[in-house]
């Protein structure tokens, strides 16, 4: 008797394990729980160190990666704001603020889900000094995509935004280029979607400095730099081009077409990308390998024509949203015209089909371009950034939906 009620008893143990475990996939599925994908956990989530404030904070969900931490820290009472913004209309934010007390961060202390019923995330409040940090996941497993956060601080307390943030950790000399992946995507495709602005100090000191290594150290290996300024103590120019919160582009050289060249810097001050502007031109990537498949290297052309349209200021920014018949573009902006016209082509939109747009459009001095995300019923929502004019012809040079960012450099007739 006593070995059949064991039985019963084991029995009863397996079917109660089962529909806990039942109700946790469940639960798993609609609150963006962990998965078995992932390389990250809601309690070991993917780090990207000290959130910038005032700046866009980039990051996306993938197999991979589900969820997301950044942390601060504030000397003093501050008021903060911290939202998500969303780069694809399927993603749905969770966002949650946490206080270090002692050695660990315990239990959150605010959570936002949806925003004035928005799909996006935010927490305002009135803080005091201590360590903070925040973690953002999807409401569900199966979303993917690209998010920024964003934070603004008012008060004493709050971090500096003064130097040191791109500087990072470079060689005195050029490193090895690695190989073209997917991590080099985000990067190029803030960089041409980010205004230009002011530097903090330190970086612009460091960055220079280095991209002057980098060039010297280039020509001492092809051709000698001393040959190359014929003999004589020339120190080349620098003209850094800083973006806030993508990256920063490095333009250096002697004067000539033929000598100079174009360092392209991460947000942290990592070498991405040199390219050097000869007859016979030479370029080389050094994206992050760490986990990374190799993709298709794009153009070289094509990656220094999107480099010089990031060339504008944020007074060159216009924003705007609607929508428009699928065949019905001729009102709409040339870039943003550009983009419907792909979107219905390659998603088969069709012509009595409404399609919804939300862009942000730049026209610089030299430089034209708009990033652009539409969307259709039953159609998937997709952003495109597009550079060039009517006249002298655009270009597609990136494409971002669930799957990622891509570089596309496709030229419209």
């Amino acid at each position: 008797m006593a070995r059949i009620h064991l039985v019963r008893h084991l029995a009863t143990l397996t079917l109660t394990s089962a529909m806990a475990l039942s109700v946790a996939a469940c639960v798993g599925d609609t609150i963006g729980s962990d998965s078995a994908y992932s390389t990250d956990s809601f309690a070991s989530p993917t780090e990207h160190g000290e959130l910038r404030f005032g700046a866009p904070n980039p990051a996306e969900f993938t197999n991979d990666n589900r969820f997301h931490a950044w942390t601060f820290t504030l000397t003093g009472p501050a008021e903060l704001e911290l939202s998500t913004e969303l780069d694809a209309a399927n993603l749905d934010t969770v966002m949650y603020l946490y206080r270090r007390s002692e050695d660990s961060w315990g239990s959150y202390i605010d959570k936002n889900d949806d925003h004035d019923g928005l799909l996006a995330s935010r927490i305002s409040r009135t803080l005091e000094a201590g360590d903070y940090r925040i973690k953002v996941k999807t409401t569900k497993v199966a979303m993917r995509g690209s998010f920024s956060v964003i934070g603004t601080c008012t008060g004493d307390g709050c971090p500096t935004t003064d130097g040191g943030e791109c500087t990072g950790d470079g060689p005195a000399t050029l490193p090895s280029p690695t190989r073209y992946t997917p991590a080099c995507n985000a990067t190029l495709e803030a960089i041409l979607t980010t205004p230009r602005g002011a530097a903090p100090a330190d970086c612009a000191q460091a960055l220079e400095e280095r991209a002057v290594q980098y060039y010297k150290n280039y020509w001492d290996e092809v051709y000698g730099y001393d040959e190359l300024t014929g003999g004589e103590d020339v120190e080349p120019y620098v003209d850094l081009q800083f973006h806030p919160g993508a990256g920063t582009v490095v333009d250096i050289g002697l004067g000539g077409d033929e000598d100079s060249m174009d360092f392209v810097f991460d947000l942290d001050g990592h070498l991405l990308f040199y390219y050097q502007h000869n007859q016979s031109p030479d370029w080389a990537w050094f994206c992050p390998t760490d986990g990374q498949p190799t993709v298709e290297e794009p153009d070289e052309d094509c990656v220094t024509s999107a480099i010089g349209h990031s060339e504008y200021d944020v007074e060159d920014l216009s924003e705007g949203s609607g929508s428009t018949p699928a065949a019905e573009t001729t009102n709409l902006p040339p870039a943003v015209a550009a983009a419907v016209t792909e979107y219905v082509a390659v998603e088969t939109v069709g012509n009595g089909e409404e399609v919804s747009y939300d862009y942000a459009l730049w026209a610089g001095y030299y430089t034209n371009g708009a990033k652009v995300t539409l969307s259709a019923e039953n159609h998937p929502t997709v952003t495109y950034v597009v550079t060039g004019d009517p006249e002298w012809g655009m270009t597609i040079v990136f494409r971002s939906d669930d799957n990622g960012t891509t570089f596309v450099c496709k030229e419209l007739s």
